[in-house]
């Protein structure tokens, strides 16, 4: 199978880290995703959607709700990312 992308969540459903996945098939016959470069937690999990995804990466301080996420950052710290950004550009 191809490999693909998901974001893993923490048992809150907050972004911890985008990663590659992998899936291959155990020995009982059943797909297993195994994250590459990355050991998932206990709670953790991963989420999966192109679209979503990529919204996701946009966002300050995302949290996956029931099946979307929504920014949970403060006005103030969405400002102060967007400065940290543009200075480690210069």
């Amino acid at each position: 199978m191809e490999p693909k992308y998901a974001m893993v969540v923490d048992g809150q459903g907050y972004r911890v880290d985008l990663v590659l996945v992998r899936t291959y098939v155990g020995e009982d016959g059943k797909s297993i995703d195994i994250p590459e470069g990355y050991v998932l937690m206990k709670g953790e999990r991963l989420v999966y959607g192109d679209e979503g995804l990529s919204r996701a990466i946009g966002m300050t301080k995302p949290r996956y709700v029931g099946q979307e996420w929504v920014e949970t950052a403060t006005p103030e710290e969405i400002e102060a990312a967007r400065v940290k950004r543009e200075a480690a550009v210069e």
